[in-house]
Parts: structure tokens; C-alpha cells; sequence
């Protein structure tokens, strides 16, 4: 490995140790979206945005794409617990 792609790899690592891989992306172009369409969105204002209850949890959404039958959100969660947990060893 580069000693530039390890001082890459070095920087993404807030706590432990570092990631194996990183994707580098260069940007040659990039497009602001209608500046209307985001005052029309409401996403500034407290008032139009989602309860934290409206949004699924991760474990929510992973049960929901997998699909798997007998599979149940309290093994999807106690599975990203002990991912959290055991992350930076």
C-alpha cells in the first residue's frame, strides 16, 4: 500500500483502527438542483419535518430488504449491538 492511500485510510479512522479499503471519488461536475424546488420543501422549517418515530430504525429497514422468513427485528438489532460493540477490537 502508498504511504498516500495509508495516510487516506489513516484520516477516515475516528476511533481504532482504520478502515481496509476507501473509495476515492473525483467530482468533474456537479448540478444545483432548482433553488425553488428546496424553499418549496419545507426543509428548513421544524414544522415540516418527520417525528423521529415516523422514521424506520436501521434494523427496521435491513428486516424490510432482506425479506428472510423467520427472521425477526430483535436478532437484526442484537446483531448491530454486538457489531457496535465489538467494531474497533
Amino acid at each position: 500500500m502508498s504511504e498516500g492511500a495509508q495516510r487516506l485510510l489513516e484520516q477516515l479512522t475516528p476511533v481504532g483502527k482504520p478502515p481496509g479499503s476507501a473509495i476515492v471519488v473525483q467530482v468533474a461536475e456537479a448540478y444545483q438542483h432548482c433553488p425553488k424546488a428546496f424553499l418549496r420543501s419545507g426543509a428548513w422549517q421544524p414544522e415540516q419535518r418527520l417525528g423521529e418515530d415516523a422514521v424506520p430504525s436501521s434494523a427496521e429497514i435491513t428486516l424490510s430488504h432482506l425479506g428472510l422468513p423467520g427472521l425477526t427485528l430483535e436478532q437484526i438489532e442484537e446483531h448491530e449491538r454486538e457489531s457496535l460493540l465489538y467494531r474497533y477490537e
